[in-house]
């Protein structure tokens, strides 16, 4: 039984005592084959994941459907306002949540901007916005929202001006890109 399964050698076997008997054309074996899987890869390129690529089964196939029927949810940021120390400066964030609403208004990739809401008890207001287009590609056009939050932030030193969302979450955790589009009107 053991002479039959010696003479008959496996091909994992053969290529092990090929490998042994000659070790430097194995490792450059070796290393041509990650080349070349390295370099399939990289010609091949990446796809992003989307969250609905991510779907599975009965709520899967609803998201999907929800999807080609375009009722997905909006892309959505939201501005908080509040005071850097001590009690809100009601005027000043109410000027600051005006001029939010204002400039995030005049922004093209804004769909949106929700009335301004007062925290109970006063010490923050909320603005929300509803942007334009496709969510899943919304954190490519965040950053003019990013830049009107930056300049109330600058105009209202005073008061801590802070934006989130799932898109400006996206965009700050991805590599900061070169070029910026549009900065926020005057």
């Amino acid at each position: 039984m053991y002479d039959t399964e010696s003479r008959r050698r496996t091909a994992s076997v053969r290529a092990a005592r090929w490998s042994a008997t000659h070790p430097w054309r194995a490792i450059a074996m070796w290393l041509v084959f990650v080349a070349a899987c390295f370099a399939i890869g990289q010609a091949a390129g990446t796809h992003r994941a989307t969250d609905l690529d991510q779907t599975v089964g009965e709520s899967g196939r609803g998201a999907h459907w929800l999807h080609d029927a375009a009722m997905d949810d909006p892309a959505t940021e939201s501005v908080l306002i509040s005071s850097r120390s001590g009690a809100l400066d009601s005027a000043a964030a109410a000027r600051a949540a005006a001029d939010v609403t204002r400039w995030f208004s005049a922004l093209p990739g804004v769909a949106h901007v929700d009335a301004v809401k007062h925290a109970t008890g006063g010490q923050a207001l909320l603005v929300n916005v509803t942007m334009r287009g496709d969510p899943d590609t919304a954190q490519d056009r965040v950053q003019p929202l990013l830049d009107a939050t930056a300049a109330a932030q600058r105009a209202y030193p005073a008061l801590r001006v802070e934006e989130v969302g799932d898109s400006s979450i996206s965009k700050r955790s991805m590599p900061r890109s070169a070029s910026r589009s549009e900065r926020p009107p005057a």
